[in-house]
């Protein structure tokens, strides 16, 4: 225990042990689920500490009090959200990021939760980053949904080299999926896959943005899973959250998915200058903050882009006049008057349009 800066928090290496007893569960059905082609798969190239060394400075310099990972939980957690017991796992770098993520609230736009996914997705991925709203869980609104799988059964890098033959493996896209749909009825364009080797980060894009048919809710209606009993004793407001969710799933069509980014993170070094639990910690606050909630959608800038214009001022005769130009982060919204890093993309617009207060936050400096 001791008080380290964001940066150094994010700084340490972790792991993530789990072991998987069942790979079924009646609350999920293949059918449901987006095909998507190996073609599609591409790197998330921006997805670097660079970008977010950028866009949220003072953050990573911020002081905060946070467990240290050095003990583990003395017992592994385990994931019951699902039917058949999914995995037994050791969730320490969840833990870490949850506990850190607590610690920097006030200086984020919104409270980000992490933990289990059934409390925010009916059909219960293992692992959900949800908003808190008055002290509760927001459960009917997921910003990234999570799911932990064995490294014997899916690789993710060969996935995106293209060093495989899904004939040969048919089952290797399953875990990805599987994610995109879970993210699809939470609305979301993020999400993640964790093995116990690397940390996944996952962002895709829609090409139309529609609602299921009044049909292909009722059918996935019909094919949802009972309530347990215990879940009969559960408050109204819980019932009436679980009402929501469950009213959200719908079906989607294959054109619904056009592209699927991922950026791989092995857990003992470093990529991009991001370990596991920096990778982990930056999905959660740009899933949250990035357009200011749930869109899936296939307009989005990149997380590397900048909006840069001329502020203007005007001289004695009233005429405007251009001074310096301006930065603003497609992240925050605020200005910048230093140079974006290498590589950004600049997207030239209207000088009203940046015209944003310079407020003395945490994002930039």
């Amino acid at each position: 225990m001791g008080k380290k800066t964001v940066r150094d928090h994010l700084d340490q290496r972790a792991i993530w042990d789990c072991q998987q007893l069942s790979s079924l569960s009646r609350n999920s059905f293949h059918n449901d689920w987006p095909p998507i082609s190996l073609s599609s798969l591409k790197d998330w190239t921006d997805f670097s500490l660079d970008t977010f060394e950028y866009h949220y400075p003072k953050l990573l310099d911020y002081e905060v009090d946070c467990p240290s990972l050095a003990k583990p939980p003395r017992k592994a957690t385990m994931i019951t959200g699902e039917d058949s017991v999914h995995g037994l796992v050791n969730g320490t770098a969840a833990f870490f990021v949850g506990n850190l993520l607590q610690g920097v609230t006030s200086k984020l736009i919104r409270n980000i939760w992490l933990g289990v996914g059934s409390v925010s997705l009916s059909n219960r991925p293992d692992w959900a980053c949800a908003v808190i709203a008055n002290g509760l869980h927001n459960s009917h609104k997921c910003y990234c949904p999570g799911d932990t799988k064995k490294a014997i059964s899916f690789n993710p890098e060969l996935l995106l080299n293209g060093n495989i033959n899904l004939l040969d493996v048919p089952n290797e896209m399953l875990p990805i999926r599987q994610i995109v749909h879970y993210s699809m009825l939470a609305k979301t364009r993020y999400a993640f896959l964790v093995t116990d080797r690397e940390f996944v980060a996952i962002r895709f894009k829609s090409e139309e943005g529609r609602s299921p048919s009044p049909m292909q809710q009722r059918n996935t209606l019909s094919r949802a899973a009972a309530p347990r009993p215990g879940a009969l004793r559960m408050s109204g407001s819980s019932m009436m959250s679980d009402g929501f969710s469950t009213m959200s799933i719908g079906s989607f069509a294959p054109s619904d998915v056009s592209e699927v980014e991922m950026a791989v993170f092995p857990w003992g070094k470093r990529h991009r200058g991001l370990t596991g639990i920096g990778a982990l910690f930056w999905l959660l606050v740009v899933s949250t903050e990035e357009t200011g909630g749930c869109s899936v959608d296939n307009a989005y800038m990149p997380l590397n882009s900048v909006f840069v214009s001329e502020s203007q001022e005007r001289d004695k005769h009233g005429k405007k006049r251009s001074s310096k130009k301006q930065y603003t982060s497609t992240l925050t919204g605020n200005v910048r008057g230093s140079k974006p890093p290498s590589g950004v993309i600049l997207a030239v617009v209207e000088p009203e349009e940046a015209q944003q207060s310079d407020d003395a936050d945490l994002y930039d400096a």
